[in-house]
Order: structure tokens, then sequence, then C-alpha cells
């Protein structure tokens, strides 16, 4: 007989909660940092390139219900973007990360969301302003942004 994982101490009553979140948007906007800081309150330290995807598990306890969040880091580059076509389906959630010290990030959302429409027009999109203090590109344009 198969057992449940002790780590998730999941009653015998309940199922856990299974949710899907993508993270899409330009390279270098965040998406890594942001979901492994979530998942294990460890910033990573320097910039490694997501190729294609990478998926980030997070276990939580929310009113005695477990719930598996897996964040689905998908690559920035334009040529992944049969693997992103793939991973936004059956997603529950999908966060748009845009870096607001970039122009370019800001201008990207237009492709992001239609990206997004063609493939899972149904998912809600929630869109995150990233780096408002990082004024390493051009200050006042990141002033414009916010």
């Amino acid at each position: 007989m198969l057992e449940k994982p002790k780590k998730l101490n999941v009653p015998a009553h309940k199922e856990v909660i299974q949710i899907k979140v993508t993270l899409i948007g330009d390279a270098q906007s965040g998406k890594t940092s942001f979901a492994q800081r979530y998942s294990t309150g460890v910033c990573p330290s320097q910039y490694d390139p997501t190729l294609g995807a990478d998926s980030i598990d997070k276990y939580l306890t929310v009113k005695n219900q477990q719930i598996h969040i897996t964040f689905w880091d998908m690559s920035g580059r334009i040529d992944f973007l049969e693997i992103r076509n793939e991973v936004y389906k059956e997603s529950h959630l999908i966060i748009l990360f845009v870096d607001l010290s970039n122009k370019s990030s800001v201008e990207s959302v237009d492709y992001w969301l239609r990206e997004v429409k063609d493939n899972n027009g149904t998912c809600p999109v929630y869109i995150v302003g990233n780096k408002s203090d990082n004024k390493r590109n051009n200050p006042d344009f990141s002033k414009q942004a916010r």
C-alpha cells in the first residue's frame, strides 16, 4: 500500500489542492527570483537564465487544507514559444513579470498578453511590475513606468 508523503501530513479525508502557476515575461524580468524566493525563502545570488521551462514546487497549508503550487518558470526567449504554448494549457494562473526599469520589457506586455490569449484565453493573468527600484537602464523611464 502506498503511503502519502509524510512531508505533506495530509489528513485521509482531504486531497491536496494542485495549483499550476505559469510565470512569463522577458528574460531577466524576475520570474526565477520570485519563484525561488517564494518557494524557498532564498533569492538566487546570480543570474542563471531559464532554458525552456523549469518547475519549482511550494507546499503549504491554509485552514487545514494542503496546497501544492507548481510554478512553471518559462524562458522569456522567443525560441521557446512551443514549450510555453504547451505549458499554458491547464494553467490556473499566469503571472506576467515586467521589468519596470527596462523600456523594452514594458513595451512587450501586449505581445505576452496576445500569446496567452492565443493559447489559454480563459486563464486569469496578473501583471507584476518588478525592479522599480533599479535605475540601471533609464531612471526617467522607470518613474514613468510606475
